[in-house]
């Protein structure tokens, strides 16, 4: 019986290599990247020409690639039971172009509506063997231009192949290494460079350092790393997509950035010479979830096309879903820690929460001043009555008898100040015991992050303006541990990246060389993108919650009658319309109390008031 074979119709400009995805032997579900596929290639046909390719086995997993730069431009799997037949027209550049534009949009905003909702199917789905026909339909709802094996195949090339991003000139990336973040203190943003990234048009990698020997490098799995590379030696550098507008460049244009270490040491890289602003900081952590579902893709994609051949994977797929997406997730949280080391350390020192009861104290004391003036008027009469008795004897006697009267009229005034001063005492003992709806906490990282990256990245520009480590991502991770346990969700499973936007927010908001003005305007943008009264409780309470010496000092200083807080917080609930919420912020950034601005737990425990009423 003559073997099947796949009849290929290249109607395409160039010559296509004919690759196959293979699952390497051995693996298992029980380690997921062992199941990465193997990239393998197994011909090539001519441009505008036809070839007949006879596969090695009767079920394949094809990539016909451009040879120029390597693009897939059509991923199709043989039929078992007969001869396949494939044309590639430059249709397929088309889709595969589209594919490639999604994939840098996807990492790049990963907290967009679209990654959200690839994130969900990927995700959120314990059968991972149903990803191919949903993300299909979410494709083809949403007229995309590709299909989920188009995507598939450009996302392990954009991960794997230097030539995805050298274009035919080459790319030229500068090194930067950052000074150690320091708690509270501004991050320091490099201005000399530590040497230079050369990808070239041929798929070669270089690092150049400004002194010393280039290193040859390997892209694999987002990763750029030296021959032999550790965490503390030669080069190992994470792949990290940033929109252009974070930039000063143009929104929706997305290029390639790294960070990671060399010799240990931290490194950033990117495109153009001389940061702008502290992009790094949490980068990694941002764009976690999207890297977790993109390698899911890779190790789901040949097993589902190869599923007659490998039952015992395709049913761990099927079944143990989310123990493969746990383990994956747990292999790139370790990356970013690592990535993050510094960070994390640096924010070790504010990372406590603080308990805070937010009930009001109100001590009356009583300071009596007492000011007496007396007046004394003494008048004095004086009537004398003198009889004088005549003895003419040898002894004179003289007998006088005086009476004096004398009259003491006193007027005494006096005069009595009471003084009465109310005070409010506010005590720092602030309660993050608040009621947490899990539906609120299930959104609210996604939310935030949504918020970030809104209206051209608006808030995420602040948020980096000044950045510094004010132990916003540990306290973050332990809030949503917490109020997990709250809402009877469990968190245990999370990973600490999955924190990094809630963290971000809290950093800026703690952020005193960000005015308090900035601070609660920018607040007031992410509620505007839909926060909801649920997720600003939250948010609030945990701008109370997160220990900051400082603040809380000045939280617990500060003084003010019971009516002159109500006064505070009824100038918020003017705007308790949900459309006029946003104004209710941008209100208590400008509010002062005799000349005044409230220090930052001050208002945010106005705006826990504020909140109550809206609920």
């Amino acid at each position: 019986m003559a073997a099947n074979v796949v009849n290929i119709d290249n109607q395409y400009s160039e010559a296509l290599d004919i690759y196959t995805f293979t699952v390497p032997s051995g693996a298992s579900a029980d380690n997921p990247s062992t199941m990465y596929p193997v990239y393998t290639k197994v011909d090539s046909v001519a441009a505008n020409s036809k070839k007949t390719y006879t596969p090695s086995n009767p079920l394949e997993n094809l990539s016909f690639a451009r040879q120029s730069d390597g693009m897939p431009l059509l991923n199709q799997v043989t039929n078992i039971l007969g001869d396949t037949n494939v044309t590639i027209t430059s249709d397929d550049l088309t889709s595969a172009q589209k594919a490639f534009a999604f994939y840098k949009a996807y990492k790049g905003s990963p907290y967009s509506p679209n990654a959200l909702a690839v994130n969900d199917i990927i995700l959120n789905n314990s059968d991972l063997t149903q990803q191919n026909q949903k993300l299909n339909q979410w494709f083809s709802d949403n007229n995309v231009g590709f299909d989920y094996n188009t995507f598939s195949s450009v996302s392990y090339w954009a991960e794997n192949d230097v030539r995805a991003w050298a274009g035919s000139e080459g790319l030229t990336l500068y090194c930067y290494n950052p000074q150690p973040p320091q708690p509270i203190i501004p991050l320091v943003l490099p201005k000399d460079s530590s040497g230079q990234i050369i990808l070239g048009a041929d798929g070669s990698a270089l690092y150049q350092p400004t002194s010393g020997s280039t290193v040859e490098l390997t892209l694999s799995k987002g990763t750029l790393t030296s021959n032999g590379a550790t965490d503390t030696s030669g080069v190992n550098l994470s792949a990290v997509m940033q929109d252009m507008i974070m930039h000063s460049g143009d929104a929706g244009v997305y290029e390639l950035f790294f960070t990671g270490k060399v010799n240990g040491d931290d490194v950033i890289v990117q495109p153009y010479q001389v940061p702008q602003l502290a992009w790094w900081m949490s980068a990694y952590d941002l764009a976690y979830t999207a890297y977790t579902a993109i390698n899911i893709i890779m190790i789901s994609q040949t097993v589902i096309a190869l599923a007659k051949n490998l039952p015992t994977l395709f049913n761990a797929l099927k079944t143990g879903g989310q123990a493969v997406i746990s383990a994956v997730k747990s292999d790139l949280s370790n990356v970013a820690q690592w990535i993050s080391s510094k960070f994390t350390s640096a924010a070790a020192e504010n990372g406590d929460l603080v308990n805070v009861d937010v009930d009001t104290d109100v001590d009356v004391d009583v300071d009596v001043d007492v000011d007496t003036d007396v007046d004394t008027d003494v008048d004095v009469d004086v009537d004398i009555d003198v009889d004088i008795d005549v003895d003419i004897d040898a002894l004179v006697v003289v007998d006088v008898d005086v009476d004096i009267d004398v009259d003491i009229d006193t007027d005494v005034d006096t005069v009595v100040d009471n003084v009465v001063d109310n005070v409010t005492d506010i005590d720092t003992d602030i309660d993050t015991d608040i009621n947490v709806d899990s539906s609120a906490l299930g959104s609210l990282v996604k939310n935030i992050g949504q918020s970030l990256w809104a209206n051209k990245g608006a808030i995420f520009k602040f948020v980096l303006k000044n950045a510094a480590v004010m132990g916003g991502m540990t306290a973050a991770q332990k809030l949503l541990g917490m109020w997990g346990k709250k809402a009877g969700a469990s968190y245990a499973d999370e990973q600490p990246s999955e924190a990094a936007p809630l963290g971000l927010l809290m950093d800026y908001m703690e952020n005193p060389a960000n005015t308090i003005q900035e601070r609660w305007t920018t607040f007031s943008y992410y509620v505007d993108q839909g926060a909801s009264a649920d997720e600003q409780n939250m948010a609030v309470s945990g701008i109370l919650s997160l220990k900051n010496d400082a603040e809380d000092q000045a939280f617990s200083a500060w003084r003010w009658s019971q009516d002159d807080e109500n006064a505070a917080v009824n100038a918020m609930a003017q705007y308790s319309a949900q459309s006029d919420w946003p104004k209710a912020y941008t209100t208590l950034a400008g509010y002062t109390y005799q000349g005044k601005t409230l220090p930052l737990k001050v208002g945010a425990s106005v705006a826990l008031k504020f909140v109550a009423k809206i609920l």
